[in-house]
């Protein structure tokens, strides 16, 4: 519609052009009779030619002007609607610039006067100068008068677009002041942030960054902006997917909703860390989503803390069912080896065969020994920490042959028992060591029960070998063995493979815990090697001195 306007204006001054054209023919022959209408429009005289021209390119001219004012006009209102306020913002030299256009109009309205004077009274003989001035016919003093009114009216125009456009100039540059200063602030505002700000476009791509991203992703900001969002935060070619791996990007621009999430994101060096981030969709004037805007926050640390709580959690509970287990446990444990105890003392006062009164006596013998083991490991689990027991040591020369054959013998009744082989190499010229004896009998032992519990048939087998600086004891037996994932697990306090077998086998699961820490005690190593259905082997190395 503008446009329409601006062709108007220009076209309208060549019909003001023509119009005047018509309007002198017009005059001069009903008002002047100066000839006829056709020949007055077609066969003018040379001065009518010359003047309606003059006039005519004047009018065009000022046509032409005006278009193109009212082109930047529309420009400048395009740019911004309302600049009514900005009047008062006119500088004083603006006004007066303003003015001379008038003042120009006027100059120029008597410069054609005078013009058209001279070229009347030198080119055409028409009376004398003075005559033409200050005595001019009716018709000179018409067309005269007509064309300065004319070219004063323009000026008038002309001097309202050109104000119109210095309006729209003040108030343009105003708004773009107004606009820096807000982009200028947005900006402190977003640097400043401790979260990282990231806007991503409908293709995944970055198109803006705080120095926050920068910092998290260890990139600069050139190696980031232009790049999809999955490339630099998960070092992946194609979006996040699947329900571990939210994509915000993904269901912001389906939903057009914001969104919630927690990433796991990687630097340049592949570092992980784990992000909290907050998706917002940014819409255009139709309400469609052409960008979002990503809030990261890095959680790395409370993330560790909840796994650290949950895994503290879990092995509380682990804790928790084990005391259970093995409050119930000890307590079968105490009360199995009295009552086998008490039957057999008072079945020998009734029998009066002396070879059955002394397997009697025996059985009851190795109840009372097995309910001491069970006694001395409740005592020595309630100081387990290595300095304690390190601290309680009574170091001795001990006889590590002597030691071993105490330890077997006194577990061969619980082996014979079960139909199980008992057996201990011993190398040659064993040397002495530095020891508690009370407390690595203890160990010792601990490491035979086990092994003796859990062998249903076949043999359990010790060796004790001289290796140089230390003495190696190895506990082999062919029972129901345990998988690798145990191997250290079975040497913590209260640890049980199996809680089933635990009833089944019997045990307070303290005396793989025990024996660790009174041979580490020593300054010695115990590990195991074991294969499920074959058996297990327990070795442990101790220093001569």
């Amino acid at each position: 519609m503008e446009r329409v306007l601006e062709r108007k204006i220009a076209l309208g001054g060549f019909v003001a052009a023509a119009l005047f054209w018509l309007l002198d023919s017009f005059i001069d022959v009903y008002i002047f009779n100066e000839g006829s209408l056709p020949g007055q429009i077609f066969e003018p005289g040379l001065y009518e030619i010359y003047f309606r021209s003059v006039v005519g390119l004047v009018i065009i001219m000022y046509g032409l002007y005006a278009q193109s004012m009212q082109l930047q006009r529309r420009r400048l209102e395009a740019a911004l609607e309302d600049a009514r306020k900005y009047v008062l913002l006119r500088p004083a030299k603006s006004i007066a610039s303003s003015n001379l256009i008038v003042i120009g109009g006027i100059a120029l309205a008597i410069c054609i006067w005078l013009l058209d004077v001279f070229v009347r009274t030198y080119f055409f003989g028409e009376g004398t100068l003075f005559e033409q001035i200050f005595s001019p016919r009716l018709s000179e003093l018409y067309l005269r008068s007509l064309v300065a009114v004319l070219i004063i009216m323009f000026s008038f125009l002309v001097r309202k677009l050109v104000y119109r456009q210095e309006i729209m100039e003040l108030a343009l540059k105003e708004a773009y002041n107004e606009l820096k200063t807000a982009k200028e602030h947005l900006e402190r505002i977003v640097t400043s942030i401790d979260e990282g700000l990231m806007v991503i476009d409908r293709d995944y791509l970055i198109t803006d960054i705080n120095p926050v991203i920068e910092r998290l992703s260890g990139l600069k900001k050139e190696e980031i902006i232009g790049k999809h969002c999955y490339e630099i935060s998960h070092k992946s070619n194609k979006p996040c997917e699947g329900k571990d791996d939210i994509c915000p990007a993904k269901d912001i621009f389906n939903t057009g909703a914001s969104l919630m999430a927690t990433h796991k994101h990687f630097d340049r060096n592949g570092k992980v860390s784990y992000v909290e981030v907050m998706g917002s969709p940014i819409k255009d004037e139709d309400g469609e989503v052409t960008h979002m805007i990503e809030v990261s926050r890095d959680v790395t640390e409370r993330k560790a803390a909840a796994v650290s709580l949950k895994r503290a959690h879990d092995e509380l509970r682990t804790l928790d069912e084990l005391k259970t287990n093995i409050i119930s446990n000890v307590s079968h444990e105490l009360r199995t080896p009295i009552t086998i105890a008490k039957g057999a003392l008072e079945l020998v006062s009734e029998i009066e065969d002396s070879k059955t009164r002394e397997t009697l006596i025996k059985k009851a013998l190795d109840a009372v020994t097995r309910q001491n083991m069970i006694v001395e490991d409740l005592v020595s689990a309630s100081r387990l920490s290595d300095v304690m027991v390190t601290g309680d040591l009574v170091m001795e020369d001990v006889s590590i042959k002597g030691l071993m054959q105490l330890a077997v013998s006194e577990l061969e009744g619980a082996a014979s028992a079960k139909g199980i082989k008992l057996s201990l190499d011993l190398e040659e010229n064993l040397p002495h060591i530095k020891a508690d004896y009370k407390k690595l009998k203890h160990g010792m032992k601990n490491l035979l029960n086990n092994a003796v519990k859990f062998t249903d048939k076949g043999s359990v087998n010790v060796n004790v070998a001289d290796k140089g600086d230390s003495i190696e004891i190895c506990v082999k037996d062919t029972g129901i063995g345990m998988a690798k994932e145990h191997y250290d697990a079975i040497f913590k306090n209260l640890y049980q493979i199996d809680a089933s077998s635990t009833r089944r086998y019997g045990g307070t699961g303290m005396g793989l815990a025990i024996a660790k820490n009174i041979v580490e005690a020593h300054g010695g190593k115990i590990w195991v090697e074991s294969e499920i259905g074959k058996g297990s082997s327990f070795f442990v190395s101790l220093p001569k001195n």
